[in-house]
């Protein structure tokens, strides 16, 4: 846990510094700057603002556009990655402004040079597909378990093979054995009777036929491409932080993990700020909530089920509460017909309801400083990061409770000091993916084992699948 000291104004030592090229290079600590970082947009991106016209020029002589940075909240390193430029106004005042993004605004520009198709297993295939072909090499890559489910779909490859082996004596004649020992082998007592041979039909396991091959397009962007994959699981890449600030290229592919305990805690409550200011640290709030676009029930209609019943119609629903306490009534139907469960489209239904109240719902708090104590910890203080918890005491604005942090603004300037913008989000509407469901996968022949397709490489052959043994359900035995 770093310790922040305390500035030369008294104020809690958490200002931004940035250092430009390689580990060691020139560190600046900024006077007026915006570091925006968020979980469900990318990449973050900072704007910093030096105020001396003779080094401003040096600055952007020795470190030009794509050099290397590393920026710091304090001591704690928020995240590394490329300089875009420089900006400067055409008023007389030599100020300068520097701007940058993380590691993935260079997979941002980076696009396929030809189309290509992946028959992948894994959501972590497709991210390291994307790393190496937007060129970030060497590089870390973090995930979490969700980035292992399958990311495409595929129904396996199944050829009959007969082959002739002697017949099992004990099956085919099923005979008493008594007058022999007990126990005996028939197979391997001398008898008069030559062993017949019988044919076995086998289904052998050849390997994968993608139902759903996921395809790039010439000049697709990288990242908007696997962002695309990735969102159907429910998962998000994000810049990776090495604490030492030494390694640029590192990438985390995670959920957003709304379910922890909170690390630190907002408040602001009514009629308290002259009996006990220290107790509110919330300095402004940005508050919305709108019923547009948002309904009090969600219906999701689909169709599932096979054989001799036919196809028949499965429905899922999901009630808003808060609309229908407040007394709103519509309903919003939608046929889907991807959907082929009860459990999917109780699922999607949840997940129109989540989309509604993200979109009509924010909450924005600024507190003063970049840091907050923490919960556990008071005498100690972290800096206010995204995915992460915060306990919220709102009696202005009737919001108490665990939120969920989506986004962080840190602002600072040499007249207004620094704060930092905290946008939250309730943990319950942090519906994404599509839970889980294998759309197009027939269960039947999921018996054949976990598919080994490989990314398709020109250069590389895909490698052959190991065939399963196989059970009594797979063979059929016919004597001659």
């Amino acid at each position: 846990m770093a310790e922040f000291g305390v500035d030369e104004t008294g104020d809690i030592d958490d200002g931004v510094r940035l250092e430009l090229g390689e580990s060691g290079g020139v560190l600046l600590t900024a006077k007026d700057y915006q570091v925006d970082i968020a979980f469900l947009q990318v990449p973050n991106a900072f704007t910093i603002q030096i105020g001396s016209g003779s080094t401003a020029l040096s600055l952007m002589k020795r470190y030009p556009m794509n050099t290397q940075f590393r920026l710091y909240i304090g001591t704690v390193c928020q995240f590394v990655g490329r300089t875009d430029g420089f900006d400067r106004g055409p008023s007389a005042a030599t100020d300068i402004s520097i701007v940058g993004r993380d590691i993935l605004g260079r997979m941002l520009k980076k696009r396929f040079p030809a189309d290509r198709k992946f028959l992948n297993d894994t959501y972590e295939q497709l991210t390291i597909a994307a790393i190496k072909g937007a060129g970030l090499e060497p590089y870390t890559l973090t995930i979490d378990d969700a980035a292992q489910r399958s990311a495409t779909t595929g129904t396996p490859i199944v050829e009959k093979v007969t082959i002739e082996k002697d017949a099992d004596l004990n099956t085919l004649f099923a005979i008493d054995s008594a007058g022999f020992t007990k126990g005996v082998d028939l197979n391997f007592v001398p008898l008069d009777v030559i062993p017949p041979k019988i044919k076995i039909v086998e289904n052998r396991f050849k390997g994968y036929k993608n139902d759903n091959p996921i395809e790039a397009k010439l000049g697709e962007s990288y990242y908007e491409w696997l962002k695309k994959q990735l969102e159907k699981g429910g998962l998000f890449i994000r810049a990776g932080v090495d604490p030492e600030g030494l390694e640029e290229n590192v990438f985390l592919v995670s959920e957003p993990h709304g379910r922890q305990s909170p690390l630190y805690a907002l408040y602001n409550r009514r009629g308290r700020k002259g009996e006990n200011h220290t107790e509110n640290n919330v300095l402004s709030v940005n508050f919305k909530d709108h019923a547009t676009g948002r309904y009090a029930k969600y219906i999701v209609v689909g169709q599932g089920g096979t054989g001799k019943d036919g196809r028949k119609e499965v429905r899922g629903e999901y009630v808003d509460m808060e609309m229908r306490e407040m007394g709103y009534d519509e309903e919003c139907p939608v046929n889907d017909k991807t959907c082929k469960s009860t459990e999917h489209a109780n699922f999607l239904a949840r997940k129109m309801c989540a989309e509604a109240r993200r979109a009509g719902k924010s909450v924005t708090y600024v507190i003063k400083g970049h840091t907050l104590p923490l919960l556990a910890a008071p005498s100690r203080r972290a800096v206010v990061a995204i995915d992460t918890c915060i306990q919220v005491f709102d009696d202005e604005n009737g919001v108490e409770g665990v939120f969920w942090i989506e986004r962080v603004k840190h602002k600072g300037s040499a007249g207004g000091g620094r704060t930092t913008e905290i946008t939250i989000m309730d943990p319950d509407d942090l519906v994404f993916g599509d839970g889980g469901f294998q759309r197009g996968i027939k269960q039947k022949n999921k018996m054949f084992g976990r598919r080994r397709n490989q990314i398709e490489e020109p250069a590389e052959e895909a490698t052959e699948p190991v065939a399963p043994v196989a059970t009594d359900a797979d063979t059929q035995e016919e004597v001659l």
